[in-house]
């Protein structure tokens, strides 16, 4: 298993991550914050997350900002 603290994940913005803007967001995006207002909103609000994904094989990739 790979595990990394790569703390350039908090400067992540909304937009760069590929959330959409909220004149074209889902009210569910709107209601969880999924969406973006500003083009400089951060992810999280620049708050700490974990990023979860899968290799070709199955294998678990965790990525954790803080």
């Amino acid at each position: 298993m790979y595990n990394s603290s790569p703390p350039q994940l908090r400067t992540l913005k909304k937009k760069d991550v590929g959330l959409p803007n909220v004149d074209d967001a889902t009210e569910r995006q709107k209601r969880d914050g999924m969406c973006w207002k500003n083009e400089d909103e951060l992810y999280n609000d620049g708050g700490a997350f974990k990023i979860t994904c899968r290799d070709d094989r199955g294998g678990c990739c965790y990525h954790y900002s803080r």
